[in-house]
Protein backbone atom coordinates (compact mmCIF):
# COMPACT_ATOMS: atom_id res chain seq x y z
CA UNK A 1 0.00 0.00 0.00
CA UNK A 2 2.58 2.33 0.61
CA UNK A 3 4.77 1.37 -2.65
CA UNK A 4 1.31 2.12 -4.20
CA UNK A 5 0.84 6.02 -2.93
CA UNK A 6 4.67 6.48 -3.62
CA UNK A 7 4.12 5.87 -7.26
CA UNK A 8 0.87 7.67 -7.47
CA UNK A 9 2.37 10.60 -5.76
CA UNK A 10 5.22 10.51 -8.27
CA UNK A 11 3.11 10.09 -11.23
CA UNK A 12 1.06 13.34 -9.61
CA UNK A 13 4.16 15.22 -9.61
CA UNK A 14 5.75 14.06 -12.79
CA UNK A 15 2.63 15.54 -14.71
CA UNK A 16 0.99 12.24 -16.06
CA UNK A 17 -2.70 13.05 -17.75
CA UNK A 18 -5.33 11.34 -17.82
CA UNK A 19 -7.98 12.01 -20.68
CA UNK A 20 -6.33 15.39 -20.96
CA UNK A 21 -6.03 16.23 -16.95
CA UNK A 22 -3.39 16.28 -14.75
CA UNK A 23 -4.10 14.06 -12.21
CA UNK A 24 -4.05 16.23 -9.87
CA UNK A 25 -7.08 17.98 -10.83
CA UNK A 26 -8.69 14.54 -11.80
CA UNK A 27 -8.02 14.29 -7.41
CA UNK A 28 -9.24 17.64 -7.02
CA UNK A 29 -12.27 17.45 -8.78
CA UNK A 30 -13.42 14.16 -7.47
CA UNK A 31 -13.56 15.15 -3.88
CA UNK A 32 -14.99 18.51 -4.63
CA UNK A 33 -18.05 16.27 -6.30
CA UNK A 34 -17.74 14.05 -3.35
CA UNK A 35 -17.70 16.60 -0.77
CA UNK A 36 -20.26 19.19 -1.88
CA UNK A 37 -23.75 19.71 -2.42
CA UNK A 38 -25.22 22.34 -4.51
CA UNK A 39 -28.44 24.24 -3.82
CA UNK A 40 -30.19 26.74 -5.79
CA UNK A 41 -32.36 29.84 -4.35
CA UNK A 42 -34.25 32.21 -7.52
CA UNK A 43 -32.62 30.37 -10.12
CA UNK A 44 -28.91 30.97 -8.42
CA UNK A 45 -26.76 28.01 -7.67
CA UNK A 46 -24.75 27.85 -4.09
CA UNK A 47 -22.48 25.24 -3.42
CA UNK A 48 -21.93 23.86 0.28
CA UNK A 49 -18.93 22.31 1.16
CA UNK A 50 -18.22 19.72 3.92
CA UNK A 51 -15.15 20.92 5.11
CA UNK A 52 -14.27 18.38 7.83
CA UNK A 53 -14.86 15.31 5.57
CA UNK A 54 -12.90 16.23 3.02
CA UNK A 55 -10.09 17.36 4.82
CA UNK A 56 -10.00 14.08 6.43
CA UNK A 57 -9.98 11.85 3.55
CA UNK A 58 -6.60 10.43 2.13
CA UNK A 59 -6.71 11.87 -1.09
CA UNK A 60 -6.96 15.53 0.22
CA UNK A 61 -3.72 14.40 2.43
CA UNK A 62 -2.22 13.41 -0.97
CA UNK A 63 -3.12 16.07 -2.94
CA UNK A 64 -1.62 18.72 0.04
CA UNK A 65 1.53 16.82 -0.03
CA UNK A 66 1.66 16.96 -4.34
CA UNK A 67 0.96 20.31 -4.53
CA UNK A 68 3.77 21.90 -2.87
CA UNK A 69 6.10 19.87 -5.24
CA UNK A 70 4.15 20.27 -8.60
CA UNK A 71 7.10 22.74 -10.64
CA UNK A 72 5.09 25.74 -11.08
CA UNK A 73 7.54 27.44 -12.74
CA UNK A 74 7.85 24.75 -15.87
CA UNK A 75 4.03 25.48 -16.61
CA UNK A 76 1.92 27.25 -19.33
CA UNK A 77 0.51 29.83 -18.53
CA UNK A 78 -3.14 27.84 -18.68
CA UNK A 79 -1.85 25.55 -16.25
CA UNK A 80 -0.10 28.06 -14.13
CA UNK A 81 -3.83 29.24 -13.75
CA UNK A 82 -6.06 26.58 -13.24
CA UNK A 83 -3.41 25.14 -10.28
CA UNK A 84 -3.43 28.63 -9.08
CA UNK A 85 -7.03 28.66 -8.84
CA UNK A 86 -7.13 24.98 -7.29
CA UNK A 87 -3.98 25.69 -4.95
CA UNK A 88 -5.60 28.37 -3.19
CA UNK A 89 -8.97 27.00 -2.81
CA UNK A 90 -7.33 24.07 -1.49
CA UNK A 91 -5.69 25.81 0.98
CA UNK A 92 -8.46 27.59 2.06
CA UNK A 93 -10.67 24.39 2.77
CA UNK A 94 -7.57 23.23 4.63
CA UNK A 95 -7.67 27.17 6.38
CA UNK A 96 -11.28 26.73 7.00
CA UNK A 97 -10.98 23.35 8.75
CA UNK A 98 -8.33 24.47 10.83
CA UNK A 99 -10.19 27.65 11.75
CA UNK A 100 -7.55 30.13 10.53
CA UNK A 101 -7.25 33.61 8.87
CA UNK A 102 -6.77 33.58 5.59
CA UNK A 103 -4.73 37.18 5.66
CA UNK A 104 -1.68 35.62 4.72
CA UNK A 105 1.23 35.76 2.53
CA UNK A 106 0.00 32.81 0.76
CA UNK A 107 -3.07 33.53 -0.14
CA UNK A 108 -2.35 37.63 -0.81
CA UNK A 109 0.51 36.78 -2.65
CA UNK A 110 -1.32 33.65 -5.07
CA UNK A 111 -4.31 36.79 -5.71
CA UNK A 112 -1.52 38.81 -6.97
CA UNK A 113 -0.25 36.22 -9.31
CA UNK A 114 -3.24 35.28 -10.77
CA UNK A 115 -4.24 38.80 -11.36
CA UNK A 116 -1.23 39.70 -13.01
CA UNK A 117 -1.72 36.06 -15.74
CA UNK A 118 -5.62 37.02 -16.02
CA UNK A 119 -7.84 39.28 -13.99
CA UNK A 120 -10.97 36.55 -14.75
CA UNK A 121 -9.33 33.93 -12.71
CA UNK A 122 -10.23 35.76 -9.17
CA UNK A 123 -13.26 34.79 -9.76
CA UNK A 124 -12.21 31.53 -9.10
CA UNK A 125 -10.90 31.90 -6.01
CA UNK A 126 -13.67 31.33 -3.09
CA UNK A 127 -14.11 31.42 0.65
CA UNK A 128 -16.35 30.04 3.24
CA UNK A 129 -19.26 32.15 3.00
CA UNK A 130 -22.04 31.75 -0.30
CA UNK A 131 -21.72 34.85 -1.10
CA UNK A 132 -18.29 34.80 -2.36
CA UNK A 133 -17.51 32.43 -5.97
CA UNK A 134 -18.32 28.90 -5.76
CA UNK A 135 -16.36 26.34 -5.20
CA UNK A 136 -15.42 23.80 -8.44
CA UNK A 137 -12.74 22.32 -9.78
CA UNK A 138 -10.76 23.99 -12.81
CA UNK A 139 -8.73 22.03 -15.63
CA UNK A 140 -5.58 23.31 -17.52
CA UNK A 141 -7.26 22.56 -20.63
CA UNK A 142 -10.43 24.20 -20.33
CA UNK A 143 -9.47 26.93 -18.11
CA UNK A 144 -10.10 30.16 -19.99
CA UNK A 145 -14.37 29.00 -21.33
CA UNK A 146 -14.54 27.61 -17.73
CA UNK A 147 -13.72 31.08 -16.27
CA UNK A 148 -16.47 32.88 -18.40
CA UNK A 149 -19.00 30.43 -17.86
CA UNK A 150 -18.15 30.83 -14.23
CA UNK A 151 -18.35 34.55 -14.25
CA UNK A 152 -21.70 34.20 -15.64
CA UNK A 153 -23.13 32.05 -13.35
CA UNK A 154 -20.99 33.90 -10.00
CA UNK A 155 -22.33 37.27 -11.07
CA UNK A 156 -26.05 36.51 -10.06
CA UNK A 157 -25.11 35.49 -6.93
CA UNK A 158 -23.68 39.54 -6.16
CA UNK A 159 -26.76 41.37 -7.43
CA UNK A 160 -29.94 42.16 -6.16
CA UNK A 161 -32.15 44.82 -7.67
CA UNK A 162 -34.55 47.21 -6.24
CA UNK A 163 -37.07 48.06 -9.38
CA UNK A 164 -38.97 50.90 -7.31
CA UNK A 165 -35.59 52.79 -7.24
CA UNK A 166 -33.71 51.27 -10.16
CA UNK A 167 -30.59 50.39 -7.65
CA UNK A 168 -28.91 47.33 -8.32
CA UNK A 169 -26.77 46.71 -4.73
CA UNK A 170 -23.49 44.80 -6.15
CA UNK A 171 -21.70 42.46 -3.33
CA UNK A 172 -18.58 44.20 -1.63
CA UNK A 173 -16.76 41.02 -2.57
CA UNK A 174 -16.44 42.78 -6.31
CA UNK A 175 -15.08 45.80 -4.77
CA UNK A 176 -12.63 44.47 -2.48
CA UNK A 177 -10.86 42.76 -5.60
CA UNK A 178 -8.06 44.25 -7.36
CA UNK A 179 -10.09 44.23 -10.27
CA UNK A 180 -8.63 47.18 -13.17
CA UNK A 181 -11.27 49.91 -13.43
CA UNK A 182 -11.24 48.58 -17.75
CA UNK A 183 -12.47 44.95 -16.39
CA UNK A 184 -15.13 46.07 -13.40
CA UNK A 185 -16.47 48.61 -16.24
CA UNK A 186 -16.85 45.23 -18.43
CA UNK A 187 -18.85 43.66 -15.14
CA UNK A 188 -20.80 46.04 -15.26
CA UNK A 189 -21.59 46.30 -18.65
CA UNK A 190 -22.49 42.23 -18.68
CA UNK A 191 -25.16 43.16 -15.57
CA UNK A 192 -26.50 45.84 -17.23
CA UNK A 193 -27.96 43.71 -20.18
CA UNK A 194 -30.61 42.46 -18.00
CA UNK A 195 -32.14 45.70 -17.22
CA UNK A 196 -34.64 47.93 -19.83
CA UNK A 197 -33.36 50.94 -17.89
CA UNK A 198 -29.78 51.60 -16.79
CA UNK A 199 -29.38 50.77 -12.99
CA UNK A 200 -27.60 52.96 -10.64
CA UNK A 201 -25.02 50.89 -8.58
CA UNK A 202 -24.34 50.96 -4.79
CA UNK A 203 -22.01 47.95 -3.03
CA UNK A 204 -23.63 46.30 -0.39
CA UNK A 205 -22.97 43.79 2.22
CA UNK A 206 -24.92 40.77 2.47
CA UNK A 207 -23.32 38.95 4.95
CA UNK A 208 -21.52 36.34 6.29
CA UNK A 209 -23.60 32.85 6.17
CA UNK A 210 -21.49 30.03 6.07
CA UNK A 211 -21.44 27.58 3.19
CA UNK A 212 -20.19 25.01 5.30
CA UNK A 213 -22.37 21.89 5.11
CA UNK A 214 -23.91 21.44 8.70
CA UNK A 215 -24.39 17.74 10.61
Amino acid sequence: MRLLKMIWCLILVMGVCVFGQHPYETIWSKLVSDHTIIKKSKSISYVYVDYDSMVKSQNFSLLLRVCKRLPIDSMTKSEKIAFLINYYNIKMVETVFLDRSMDNPFFNETRDSLRSLDERSLFGLTSDTIYSPNLIAFFSSTIFEQLDVHIKNTLPKFVRYDRSVNILYVEKWVDRQPFSTTFKGSLFEKLAKDYDKLPSYHYSDFGNTSNSIKK
